[in-house]
């Protein structure tokens, strides 16, 4: 084989395995967004045959060859081709490992678990969905063991989000952030200051939160002409490619600050996706290094941006426009306060930063146990309300606010979680290299950070592993300490500590 043969071929499986991603997303989408809830078989059978076919192209023999052929050469590459032969030579290793038809079925399943899932949290109806989390975990436990069967599964889960992350190193991580986070905590408490976020939970007309969402939008930079918006259950964010990348919001009446920032945090996902280098375009670099790169971006934005002061003063004018008689006895500092208040609660998505990451603790722990076979399905939501309870000193109500609140478990997304705390750290020790730019936040222009941002992160896409992109970002190491330090400061502002 010619090696610019070779080349011309594997650059031809990467578009393939795109147009194969981009069917299944786009059908995805359309179960989350605007899809008939009776719908979830007839997509879960498209989805299943789609993963089947595209995993029988991926792991042919020919592909195999293909990739072997190139590894003997890969010193004969440019730098992007050979990172692009090694990660697709690694999933082609552990690919070919699953069976395909299980791994159809797996697809199915997961499409039926989202739909089930959104009727069980409507109903306030766990047993519903139980059935179908307790197969998702023991089908996940199968997949993991066959394409890292040296691993313990839930550190194979973990790999495929965050590459590198084990239970040791994020044991070590989430430690250090319980036993700084919740004494924290409690030295607010301690403070007997009472923000007042009352004016948030008036009645803020959806219609009105549309309208905010499209300035939102225009201010985070996003082009409508490749970046659309959208309403599903659960926010989530769609990156097909760099001309087509959808985030959705769900807007709730009496709680204007929900659908704020999930925007703002979708919008940072969306910015991500948007701001890869065209060179990329089409192949299996054209994505974020790692979840955790990617959460690092889009909880940047909805916190270290978005509830800064200099933010929140520019954004006060255009809530009183939309808004007047809700906030007429608000000003913007007390807008400011109010979305910084420190207070344990039940949503993980509407969490102020300080305990933010206690919410993700939680369900770390719980999914570990999950796979590892310590916590049975049946037990989960007695063990989901006993630990809240212990970290954060709340009781749920209901598994609507509590064990059904987040979609990433109907979807067998175990191992994802942890990514969002690590990317609140990221984001934080990004922060102390960046150059100021808080006079250009305040007359709401995003584009020095966004700049920095999509120099030293945005462009690169996958091209380099995500320890060795933060590396490079950093300057160093990853300190969590830099998180610690922002989330104190946060308190000091607040509350005077």
């Amino acid at each position: 084989m010619e090696l610019s043969t070779a080349i011309a071929a594997v650059k031809q499986l990467q578009q393939r395995q795109k147009i194969w991603n981009y069917t299944a997303g786009v059908i995805s989408h359309d179960m989350s967004t605007g899809a008939p809830s009776a719908s979830a078989e007839a997509h879960g059978d498209a989805l299943a045959q789609l993963a089947e076919l595209q995993l029988r192209e991926f792991t042919s023999p020919e592909t195999g060859e293909l990739l072997a052929f190139l590894q003997q050469h890969s010193h004969e590459l440019d730098t992007q081709t050979a990172r692009e032969v090694e990660v697709l030579a690694e999933d082609y290793d552990r690919q070919r490992r699953i069976p395909a038809q299980e791994w159809a079925d797996f697809q199915r399943d997961i499409a039926i678990s989202e739909a089930v899932w959104e009727d069980a949290k409507h109903q306030n109806d766990y047993a519903l969905w139980e059935p179908h989390l307790r197969k998702l975990i023991d089908t996940s436990r199968r997949m993991a063991a066959y394409t890292q069967p040296d691993k313990h599964p839930y550190d194979a889960m973990l790999d495929d989000y965050e590459k590198g992350q084990t239970r040791e190193t994020l044991d070590r991580f989430f430690s250090v952030l319980r036993s700084r986070l919740v004494p924290l905590v409690k030295a607010v408490a301690g403070t007997g200051i009472d923000v007042d976020d009352s004016f948030l939970y008036r009645s803020y007309p959806v219609a009105k939160q549309r309208e905010l969402t499209a300035w939102l939008a225009d201010v985070m930079g996003l082009d409508r002409a490749v970046c659309a918006v959208g309403e599903s259950e659960h926010p989530f964010t769609a990156d097909f490619c760099r001309q087509d990348t959808r985030i959705t919001t769900h807007y709730h009446e009496h709680n204007l600050a929900s659908s704020l920032y999930s925007v703002i945090h979708e919008a940072g996902h969306a910015r991500y996706g948007l701001g890869l280098s065209p060179a990329l375009d089409g192949s299996v670099l054209a994505d974020g290094a790692s979840m955790g790169v990617h959460e690092s971006q889009s909880r940047f934005f909805e916190n270290i941006i978005g509830r800064s002061r200099p933010f929140v003063h520019f954004l006060f004018p255009k809530l009183q426009e939309l808004f007047p008689g809700q906030l007429a006895d608000v000003d913007a500092d007390k807008l400011w306060r109010a979305v910084n208040k420190v207070t344990p609660s039940l949503i993980r998505t509407e969490a102020d930063p300080v305990t933010y990451s206690l919410h993700v603790l939680v369900r770390y722990e719980l999914e570990k146990q999950l796979i590892e076979g310590t916590l049975s399905t049946r037990d989960l939501p007695a063990a989901w309300n006993t630990l809240y309870k212990d970290v954060l000193g709340v009781d749920a109500p209901d598994d609507t606010h509590g064990v059904l609140q987040d979609s990433h478990w109907a979807g067998a997304a175990f191992g994802y979680f942890p990514t969002y705390a690590l990317g609140s750290a990221y984001g934080a020790q990004m922060l102390t290299k960046m150059p100021d730019f808080w006079g250009a936040v305040a007359a709401g222009d995003l584009s020095p950070a966004c700049n920095w941002l999509g120099d030293k992160v945005w462009q690169h896409g996958s091209l380099y592993p995500p320890a060795t992109l933060l590396q490079q970002v950093f300057d160093g190491p990853f300190v969590p300490q830099c998180y610690i330090d922002y989330l104190t400061q946060v308190c000091v502002d607040i509350y005077g500590l």
